[in-house]
């Protein structure tokens, strides 16, 4: 994996003008970044993240103890040294001299308060499976135990100890998503709504601070001069401008006047990348996401394992790709991503079987005592309103009428609303994705593993599922870990909560104004390394 990242970072290092008939006006280098995002973050809290528009802030305002890079391997940010247990599960992090931007000090006590709140069954975070690796992080955020015996101890003012329910060899990884920087205990013993008042006083960690916010409208940030790492930090201002229409942000990169556009942040479609694709301006790289057809299970008549065995197989995944999404990685045939778990490459769903899934469908309509017109009111396919997500719908609608004879309802949302839904698991049948949060396979698996987890959007939840999760945590060999991990996938894969359609690739429009734009393998960029020509 890492060769293919360099060889990204070659391609990217190569935009310049003479590949295209038409190139991109270029600047003179000396005004901000310039990109934008589809929809303005859902919060500035980092304990609260929970969606690609809020990560994408998150990390440029905030920083943890450790950092990735984009081999997957981490640096440490934050912490200055990590002293590991013989057993591999207690970690003791010794915090390097650094400074919010108000000028207090960064302590260990601001790491045990965010990692704890998140973990508060009272607060609202949709996250807090992430920190089930530590000992008693499970329970307390059930409920089960008080937060004070959750295995985060702040030592003293500069060192954090961490014990962890089993060894955990991708930890530091891990933490080094945004969910784990912590906030200014400080600033929020006084306000506790600090993150939705005032941006322009928000205190922060990272190497970029808040100028302003427009809602739905822009972003600004300016490099911290309070920052530890500053010397190492490229960029003097980032503009983020929140265009909700990909024609726009198209039209502003052609006339240079946006430097960046990825469409992990903005959902470009087909025909504008194969445009671009042309122009030489368009470059590519897998990410660890899957884009997928969910069930709610909870909802009649999803609950019933043959009917969403039959909605399965009638599904063609090439048909899809083939005409409406040519630019995705590949085919999904399972549900984690290839990065994340190369060495098992497996098919886990079938491939498309018409015969088999009216079969799948008879049978279901039995159990239920059901007719095909009552099954057919039922399927409601709901979907953001991006272009893609629209053609998919309409292929998968027109493949079920092929196979069933039915014809289902489509129902178009506004992204944002389409993600509250999906979330508040008040949906039929979704179109849907996920993103990794760190760099393993585990971050794919464990959002399933209850019912009650937010990201748990079918609301699957299964005993067998469970407990390989718990026994591969506790696994100190890779290889056996590995296997445990892939019966947990088969497992969930049996059930069919959803169906993977493809993984993802990002692409990415560039000026030459800009080098050493490097990608985390979960796909973020790493803006503190970019660099001005």
């Amino acid at each position: 994996m890492k060769s293919r990242w360099f060889m990204f970072l070659i391609a990217l290092f190569g935009v310049g003008p003479g590949c295209s008939p038409k190139p991109v006006q270029k600047g003179n280098g000396k005004h901000p970044l310039r990109t934008c995002l589809f929809m303005d973050p859902a919060t500035l809290d980092p304990r609260k993240n929970g969606d690609v528009y809020s990560s994408t802030i998150n990390f440029l305002l905030y920083e943890g103890l450790t950092r990735i890079r984009p081999d997957g391997s981490t640096d440490l940010a934050l912490a200055q040294s990590v002293d590991v247990s013989e057993d591999g599960k207690t970690y003791t992090f010794h915090l390097r001299d650094a400074i919010w931007s108000d000028g207090h000090p960064i302590t260990a006590d601001d790491f045990e308060y965010s990692w704890k709140k998140i973990l508060d069954p009272r607060f609202a975070s949709p996250c807090p499976h992430l920190f089930f690796a530590i000992k008693n992080a499970e329970l307390a955020a059930g409920g089960d135990v008080e937060l004070s015996e959750v295995a985060i101890r702040a030592l003293d003012e500069k060192t954090l100890q961490v014990e962890l329910e089993n060894p955990t060899p991708y930890f530091l990884s891990l933490i080094s998503f945004c969910n784990f920087y912590p906030i200014p205990k400080h600033i929020e013993a006084v306000n506790p709504f600090w993150q939705n008042i005032n941006h322009k006083g928000l205190v922060s960690s990272g190497p970029f601070e808040l100028v302003d916010w427009t809602h739905n409208r822009e972003i600004k940030l300016k490099k911290s001069p309070s920052y530890w790492d500053k010397e190492h930090v490229y960029l003097d201002a980032i503009d983020l401008a929140i265009i909700p229409e990909q024609k726009t942000a198209l039209n502003l990169f052609e006339t240079g006047e946006l430097d960046f556009v990825t469409t992990l942040t903005m959902p470009l479609n087909t025909d504008d990348l194969l445009y671009w694709q042309k122009k030489g301006h368009l470059l590519s790289a897998p990410v660890a996401g899957t884009a997928f057809c969910t069930f709610n299970m909870e909802r009649f008549p999803f609950h019933n394992l043959n009917i969403r065995k039959a909605l399965s197989l009638a599904i063609n995944r090439d048909a899809i790709l083939r005409h409406i999404s040519p630019f995705a990685n590949r085919v999904a045939t399972r549900c984690i991503p290839p990065n994340l778990l190369p060495h098992t490459q497996k098919a886990l769903f079938p491939d498309f079987s018409p015969e088999l899934a009216r079969a799948y469908l008879k049978k279901g309509l039995q159990e239920l005592g059901i007719d095909l017109a009552t099954f057919e009111k039922a399927c409601v396919l709901s979907f953001d309103n991006s272009e893609d997500r629209k053609k998919i719908a309409q292929v998968i609608q027109q493949q079920w009428k092929e196979v069933f004879g039915i014809h289902i309802t489509l129902q178009t949302l506004d992204m944002k609303s389409h993600m509250h839904r999906l979330l508040s698991r008040n949906y039929s049948i979704a179109i849907a994705q996920y993103i990794a949060q760190y760099n393993d396979a585990n971050n794919i698996l464990e959002r399933f593993k209850h019912k009650a987890t937010q990201k748990n959007l079918p609301g699957f939840e299964n005993a067998e599922y469970a407990r390989l999760l718990d026994e591969a945590a506790s696994m100190t060999s890779v290889s056996h870990r590995e296997a445990l991990l892939a019966q947990a996938e088969e497992s969930f894969s049996a059930e069919v909560p959803l169906v993977p359609l493809h993984h993802f690739s990002q692409h990415v429009l560039v000026n030459e104004d800009y080098t050493n734009l490097e990608f985390s393998p979960i796909g973020n960029l790493l803006y503190k390394n970019v660099r001005p020509q």
